[in-house]
C-alpha cells in the first residue's frame, strides 16, 4: 500500500508594479517526502515489470525574477530567469511487480535500495530563462516573439538509476 505523501512549501515574494515597469521576485522551498515513483521496463517478451520506490523525499528551492517593460504604449517587453536546485534527499525503499500486479522483488531485484541521496530531480528543467517582446502597429495588429532557454535538466530517475544530464535547448517563436 502506498501512504500519502507529506508535501511542505514556504514562497516568498516581492512586487513592484508601475505603468511602464513591473517587477515580480519569488524565492521558495518545498520538501516532497514519502513520496512514491514508479517506472516500468516496458514490456519484454510479453512481459511488463514495474517498479515502485516508495519513501522518497525531495527538497526544490530556488529563485523567480520576471520583468515586464512598457517603453511606450504600443510596445511591451518582458523577461524571465528561474532558476532552481532539486534533489532527492535520502534513499528510496524498490519494488518490483510482475503483469498482475504480484511482488517479485526477489526475483528482480539485487538490492531494495534506491541510491538517491544527491541526485538531481528529472523532467522539468531547473534553470530557464527568456524574453519576449510585442509590438502593436495597429489596433489588433500586431508582431510578437519569444525566446526561452532551458537548462539543468535531468531524465526521471528510474528504479534507482542515476539521471542522465540532458542537453540545454532553446525554443524561438514569433
Amino acid at each position: 500500500a502506498v501512504e500519502n505523501e507529506k508535501i511542505t512549501g514556504f514562497e516568498g515574494g516581492y512586487q513592484l508594479g508601475g505603468d511602464k515597469v513591473k517587477a515580480n521576485l519569488n524565492l521558495y522551498h518545498t520538501t516532497w517526502d514519502n513520496r512514491t515513483i514508479v517506472t516500468s521496463n516496458g514490456l519484454v517478451d510479453d512481459n511488463f515489470i514495474s517498479y515502485q520506490t516508495s519513501g522518497v523525499k525531495e527538497v526544490h528551492m530556488g529563485v523567480e525574477f520576471e520583468l515586464m517593460l512598457k517603453p511606450t504604449n504600443n510596445f511591451d517587453l518582458n523577461g524571465f530567469v528561474s532558476v532552481g536546485d532539486w534533489k532527492f534527499v535520502g534513499d528510496g525503499a524498490i519494488r518490483a511487480f510482475d503483469n498482475d500486479g504480484n511482488d517479485i522483488s526477489s526475483t528482480e531485484l539485487t538490492t531494495s535500495v534506491a541510491p538517491l541521496d544527491g541526485e538531481k530531480v528529472g523532467a522539468a528543467a531547473q534553470f530557464t530563462a527568456g524574453v519576449s517582446a510585442r509590438y502593436e502597429f495597429l489596433p489588433r495588429l500586431s508582431v510578437d516573439a519569444n525566446w526561452n532557454t532551458y537548462d539543468d535538466l535531468y531524465s526521471n530517475i528510474g528504479a534507482g538509476s542515476n539521471p542522465l544530464k540532458m542537453p540545454s535547448y532553446n525554443t524561438i517563436d514569433t
